[in-house]
């Protein structure tokens, strides 16, 4: 039996990773072309579903791969404190993906202490790294942090370019820091208003849409041909508006639409499945909505009554 190869998982990476490719370039742009580079501090926002955590997890990997090290963690009250103790442990990464969102604040001086207490232990880490290397620390959830803590983080994002441009070496060789924030679209406007946070105003700000029809005809025929199953070009084109181009519902439609060919005992996936596929995708898509709106997760609901809407109507 083929293994179905669709992973319609929050923060799952799929088998094809499509539609993000000008910000993977970007950011690695940002890594390889010295301190200062534009694409070291990044705000990727987008709507529940559309693969920011994905993608922030592709840079992560990118920036590992070129020998930077990676501390990443999910926004919440302590975003700081978890960040010092990441550094503190010497861990090359830290995940913290199920915190809640923040109902507290610090105080200004609060934020203040922990921002030098985080200056002093990249400085530390940053010494241990090759010429040219630097600290990733990337931020999912970015609208649940607190504006005092990410405040501490823009005081230290420009006190490290600041420490690295004292060495006197060249940019190219100087150790650095980059900042990727991720989080719903929301959090722009809150934080682009808040003083103490200006220098996201200066950061490459990434809106995630949907991806392109044919570039999701292109993904499905890979994937269902890599993974053992065949598809026709019609078929997959039809699959690709079936799902509208959003992220989750690719990976879902993909996914139903397999597993309705594996049932027939089919190695071919027919225009049939993709239609039996999006009724299923539909259908996981509504239970989901329910559970949310029961326990009340209004932003998740809010994104995904959207996306169910436009899903039956396709």
């Amino acid at each position: 039996m083929n293994p179905n190869p669709f992973k319609p998982t929050a923060g799952k990476r799929p088998p094809v990773l499509i539609g993000r490719e000008s910000v993977i370039e970007d950011f690695e742009e940002g890594l390889d072309n010295g301190a200062g580079a534009p694409g070291r501090l990044m705000l990727i926002t987008g709507n529940r579903g559309c693969g920011k955590t994905v993608l922030l997890r592709e840079l992560q990997r990118q920036a590992s791969e070129r020998g930077w090290a990676v501390v990443s963690d999910s926004a919440s009250l302590g975003l700081c404190d978890r960040l010092v103790d990441a550094l503190r442990s010497n861990k090359p990464v830290v995940t913290s993906m199920e915190f809640g969102p923040s109902f507290g604040r610090m105080s200004v001086e609060a934020a203040r202490t922990k921002g030098e207490t985080l200056r002093g232990l990249v400085n530390e880490r940053l010494k241990k790294l090759g010429p040219g290397k630097g600290i990733l620390f990337a931020i999912d959830e970015a609208q649940s942090a607190s504006i005092e803590e990410l405040a501490a983080l823009a005081v230290l994002y420009q006190q490290v370019l600041g420490d690295q441009d004292a060495t006197g070496l060249s940019d190219s060789d100087q150790r650095g820091l980059a900042l990727v924030f991720a989080g719903l679209p929301s959090m722009v406007d809150d934080l682009l208003e808040e003083p103490s946070v200006t220098f996201l105003r200066r950061a490459q700000q990434r809106t995630l849409g949907a991806i392109s029809l044919p570039q999701v005809r292109d993904s499905y025929i890979q994937t269902v041909e890599c993974a053992g199953l065949c598809i026709d070009a019609g078929t997959a084109d039809l699959a690709a508006h079936k799902s509208m181009g959003h992220p989750y519902m690719v990976q879902l439609v993909g996914y139903y639409m397999w597993r309705s060919a594996v049932q027939r005992g089919s190695q071919v996936i027919e225009r049939r499945d993709v239609e039996d596929g999006h009724a299923d995708a539909v259908s996981e898509s509504t239970k989901r909505l329910t559970c949310l709106c029961i326990t009340g997760c209004a932003p998740h609901s809010a994104s995904l009554s959207r996306l169910w809407r436009l899903t039956r109507a396709s």
